[in-house]
């Protein structure tokens, strides 16, 4: 599990409550989509965070994540096996787990 299990709601202009998801949630998702030899495709993209406590404790909301913040987006890159896509991987079965680390030589 990560840092916390419960995170306070933020109230977003307009009166509309945000919720970031907790890690336990994040990894539930994960496993919802994780199926033996399949692969795990996901984007990565990261945003400029000028208020880092903002950030961590989900006080700021979702306003950092805009297109003026985004600085940099990859992928796909398979969760499991931790390779980039292309033809030929896509195409072999994936020896990764979503659960257990990658075994590093």
């Amino acid at each position: 599990m990560g840092r916390r299990d419960v995170r306070e709601p933020v109230v977003l202009p307009g009166g509309h409550k945000y919720q970031p998801p907790t890690q336990a949630v994040l990894q539930r998702r994960i496993n919802s989509h994780d199926k033996p030899g399949q692969h795990l495709w996901m984007m990565v993209a990261s945003w400029y965070v000028a208020d880092a406590q903002g950030a961590a404790t989900g006080s700021i909301g979702q306003q950092i994540l805009d297109t003026e913040n985004l600085i940099s987006f990859g992928g796909p890159v398979c969760l499991k096996c931790e390779e980039a896509w292309s033809r030929k991987l896509a195409a072999r079965p994936c020896n990764g787990s979503a659960t257990e680390p990658m075994p590093w030589p």
